[in-house]
């Protein structure tokens, strides 16, 4: 994990230096070739000194299936690391398991209090959404940092490739990475002999097997175990008895020593992460509920063995055979998945990073000025064109997998935001918040913030979409009413408006839908594979808040997935578009009552416009430092 976000990092530019905790400081540092101080209380106090940020994970560091003390450690790292000033970032954290009510407690709140958050699979956003408040669709999922490691080697051929058919006589090469677990009930040793006596049943060509201890210090023993019960298996291949040994140190060296071989079995949650980043086919061992979650993400169609069964050569066989079945489907399929997993993981750091208020820009990134509260609510205070210009360069970078929120921020949201932890999690996830409405203007001008003036989203959107016509990239509408008696869907009508005007020639509207659907639903699912095969570089969302900006961060991997490159809520635009409605005249807009003009048209909206005197008050009582709110301050 570490040599997979340092690989991450170093990409993002020399400006960061990173120095790492470590319980061998100079093995770390020969190692990473990277500064690393003692993982001591007092050590970590004064390697903060100076740090702007604090990149806490990935893996399991908070559980206490062990002792609590280890997750009392990282909370008081992390404790310390904003008392030194430095903001804190959870990258790809495993949750749990958490037994401890109170330390429940203690790992929500300093999730609260982190300055951008992301966990490596959904039980554990599920973990601690419950245990934080937040809502889960607003805690980011990073894949683990090791899969990083992807572009150290390059997948080796399938064995048909090399060989000329899955038959061949040519031994296949297994590695076993194995480990004793807490609660395990068949013993190494045993577990070697039914591993042995399946190897020898499924793989016809034989095979030659190394045991590799991860960890050799813990690892070595057990593995020698596991190599004892091979020799005692039926002969698995013509070469001699499996060996245990210690994998190398240099993760980057383990990933290539993996691309040697053709299966891996592996207890190991990063065995299998590492098997998977070398492309190789592999069979997992759920001896822990991190195994089967990461073969639940990747729809690995083989099962895992589960840890009772270790001693089963049935169960074995079983796996053994599916694999050699289909490994050239297998191998074609990692291929995909260990650049899928490496990009997500590279766009989740970097996207952490930037919403890490006062980090440097990636190399690359266009340079937004930092988010500024407005009654605890983060805005970027950009113009119009500042904002143009940071999504047009977003819909032009050269990877498809860092999809972009944009969230179009008006003083009825801010209320809403501050009664529901699920929209502010949704805003402060945010690539970028504009100040839509004209009161988070004179909010932002009141708290003292240097404000340049309002960013209508449908301005936005419409500028973007000339963007995305002048370079033949698709777009795709969610949102609006369906088809019924009293015509076609509202996105329907404006995708073909929109395609129709001159300034928008060379418009590819790649799809639309409605936005009446439940969440899980089929109708939502049938949605989300419209997308995988229109593959929208743009996705306007008008569904009115929140519900528009819970969809974008709750499908924000899956979107991602599908080449969306930005997201943006845009609310009633899609009328305004299929001209259903009319925006406020230039004047009225200029002046700032283009609300006004809305409520005259639309009474209905006087419930909305009834949140903007309790706006107002938060936002003088915020001046004031009074304890109807509290002050502002600038974003570092």
């Amino acid at each position: 994990m570490l040599a997979g976000l340092l690989r991450a990092l170093r990409r993002a530019g020399p400006h960061l230096r990173p120095v790492v905790l470590s319980a061998d400081p100079p093995g770390t540092a020969r190692l990473h070739g990277v500064a690393a101080r003692g993982r001591s209380l007092p050590g970590a106090w004064r390697a903060l000194a100076g740090a702007r940020l604090l990149i806490s994970g990935g893996g399991g560091l908070l559980q206490d299936v062990t002792s609590a003390r280890s997750s009392l450690y990282y909370l008081a790292v992390m404790a310390m690391a904003r008392l030194r000033g430095a903001r804190v970032v959870w990258a790809a954290h495993g949750i749990g398991p958490v037994n401890r009510r109170w330390l429940r407690r203690l790992v929500g709140r300093e999730a609260r209090r982190a300055a951008a958050l992301s966990v490596r699979d959904e039980a554990s956003r599920r973990a601690l959404a419950a245990w934080s408040g937040l809502a889960a669709e607003g805690i980011e999922r990073m894949p683990d940092p090791a899969w990083l490691l992807a572009d150290a080697v390059e997948p080796a051929l399938s064995r048909a490739g090399e060989d000329g058919d899955e038959g061949s006589a040519r031994p296949w090469r297994v590695a076993v990475v194995w480990r004793d677990w807490t609660g395990q009930a068949v013993p190494a040793r045993r577990a070697g002999r039914a591993l042995g006596e399946a190897l020898a049943a499924a793989l016809p060509g034989g095979a030659e097997v190394a045991v590799l201890a991860f960890h050799p210090a813990r690892d070595l023993q057990a593995c020698r175990e596991l190599a004892r019960g091979l020799a005692e298996a039926p002969h698995v291949g013509p070469t001699a008895p499996a060996q245990a040994r210690a994998a190398p140190a240099d993760p980057v060296e383990a990933v290539r020593e993996l691309a040697g071989f053709d299966v891996v079995v592996a207890v190991r949650l990063h065995g299998l992460i590492l098997a998977g980043a070398a492309g190789v086919p592999f069979v997992g061992v759920a001896y822990d509920p991190k195994v089967a979650a990461l073969l639940s993400e990747l729809a690995w169609p083989v099962p895992p063995v589960p840890p009772g069964e270790a001693g089963d050569a049935g169960a074995w066989r079983e796996r053994l055979q599916a694999v050699a079945s289909q490994h050239a489907a297998l191998r074609a399929r990692l291929a995909e998945v260990r650049r899928a997993m490496a990009g997500q993981a590279a766009s989740a750091l970097e996207g952490l990073l930037a919403r890490a208020a006062g980090s440097p820009a990636p190399a690359g990134e266009p340079r937004l000025p930092a988010p500024v509260e407005v009654v605890g609510v983060p805005v970027h205070p950009v113009s119009l064109e500042e904002a143009e210009a940071a999504a047009a360069a977003w819909l032009e970078r050269a990877s498809p997998r860092a999809l972009r929120h944009v969230v179009t921020l008006n003083p009825e949201m801010v209320m809403q935001a501050r009664r529901d932890p699920a929209l502010a999690a949704c805003v402060r996830e945010a690539d970028l918040v504009v100040p839509d409405g004209v009161g988070v203007v004179w909010a932002g001008r009141m708290l003292g913030h240097p404000m340049k003036g309002r960013v209508p989203g449908i301005e936005l959107a419409e500028r973007l979409l000339a963007a995305c016509s002048r370079r033949g990239m698709p777009v795709f509408l969610v949102g609006g009413r369906p088809a019924g008696p009293e015509g076609p869907a509202v996105a329907e009508q404006a995708a073909r408006r929109l395609a129709a005007r001159p300034e928008l020639a060379g418009l590819v509207v790649a799809g639309w839908h409605h936005g009446y659907f439940a969440w899980d639903s089929p109708e939502e699912a049938s949605l989300l594979q419209a997308l995988e095969a229109a593959r929208p570089a743009l996705l306007l969302v008008g569904m009115g808040s929140p519900r528009q900006e819970r969809f974008i961060a709750r499908h924000r991997h899956r979107l991602a997935g599908c080449g969306v490159r930005v997201a943006i809520g845009v609310g009633g635009s899609f009328d305004v578009w299929a001209g259903r409605s009319r925006r406020a005249p230039p004047l009225m807009r200029r002046l700032g009552l283009e609300w006004l003009y809305r409520v005259a048209r639309e009474p209905w909206r006087l419930r909305r416009v009834a949140a903007l005197p309790a706006f107002a008050v938060s936002v003088l009582a915020a001046r004031r430092g009074g304890i109807m709110g509290q002050r502002s301050h600038r974003g570092a």
